[in-house]
């Protein structure tokens, strides 16, 4: 629709290809006509059209279009009757390759450069308890016929343990990049186990908000059980329990008997580093006997 005032209206085009960046290709069919007129195929100036409603009357405005920068388009229609409040807009693709258009219609030149994000939409990372989640990465690229600036700088807290690590700052129309958030908050606020979800929208000058927003999850799976938590105990208390009891303690062992994974894990940075402990089924209590304690050597320590 064009106001009832206007004595000027600005429709501005851009062509986007199935990739990314400056496309090159032949300029689209713009043709313009008002409700009930001829349709007219828009030049590129200096040429002009004129736009009629029949062959019999005089023109009810004229129009032109001037090439830009990232395959940008910017018409200009002058309207001459003011008793013309619609008018329809046809975009014909001349290129051998398949595209898409997005234009932005006003009255002033400056209210139709306009930014028109892309990007993807949900953003879900899922790492084990005890981890470290690698950085969300989601394409941005901006397919609108205006610059896209985006006010959000990198370390922005996102709320839910959720961080804004890297963004690009300005997208001219057809370029791309990438911006990545880190979970690195959530896994950590969720070492148990769990599940995080948080709606993030963009600070930019994309004025349709729902272009702009992200849904970000976090997924920690709990760590399974280790022998030494299975009976409601702490892997801190078997240390101390193995740390403490006198077999474990003044019990000599050599590098060439076998070690316990989950022994070794429980005792820990308390032993020597040349410690080894006896498998269970070659441990003397295995056939019913004490094991008698040993006091080690003093030239060779515990």
């Amino acid at each position: 629709m064009v106001p009832a005032d206007a004595t000027t209206m600005y429709v501005r085009v851009i062509a986007v290809g199935s990739g990314s960046g400056f496309l090159g290709e032949a300029a689209p069919n713009i043709q313009l006509w008002p409700e009930w007129g001829i349709m007219a195929t828009v030049p590129e100036a200096p040429d002009q059209v004129s736009v009629r409603l029949d062959m019999h009357r005089k023109p009810v405005g004229t129009a032109s279009y001037t090439c830009e920068d990232n395959d940008v388009y910017m018409v200009r229609l002058d309207i001459s009757d003011k008793g013309l409040p619609l008018w329809r807009v046809c975009i014909t693709n001349t290129s051998t390759q398949e595209l898409g258009f997005v234009w932005t219609t006003g009255q002033l030149p400056e209210d139709v450069v306009q930014p028109r994000m892309s990007i993807t939409h949900e953003l879900r990372t899922s790492v084990k308890a005890g981890e470290q989640a690698m950085n969300m990465v989601a394409d941005v690229a901006n397919i609108g016929p205006g610059p896209l600036l985006i006010t959000d700088a990198a370390g922005t807290d996102l709320g839910g343990g959720f961080t804004l690590e890297k963004v690009p700052a300005r997208l001219e129309p057809n370029e791309h990049s990438a911006i990545e958030i880190s979970a690195e908050g959530a896994v950590a606020e969720l070492v148990s186990g769990g599940n995080r979800t948080v709606t993030y929208v963009i600070g930019c000058n994309d004025r349709d908000k729902p272009n702009a927003t992200i849904v970000l999850g976090c997924d920690v799976q709990a760590a399974p059980p280790t022998k030494a938590t299975e009976s409601g105990g702490s892997v801190a208390a078997a240390r101390k329990y193995i740390a403490d009891h006198p077999f474990y303690r003044k019990r000599r062992f050599t590098l060439g008997e076998a070690v316990s994974a989950h022994e070794a894990a429980a005792l820990g940075d308390s032993a020597s580093r040349s410690a080894h402990f006896i498998a269970p089924e070659l441990r003397p209590e295995a056939d019913g006997g004490a094991p008698a304690p040993e006091e080690p050597d003093e030239d060779k320590g515990a």
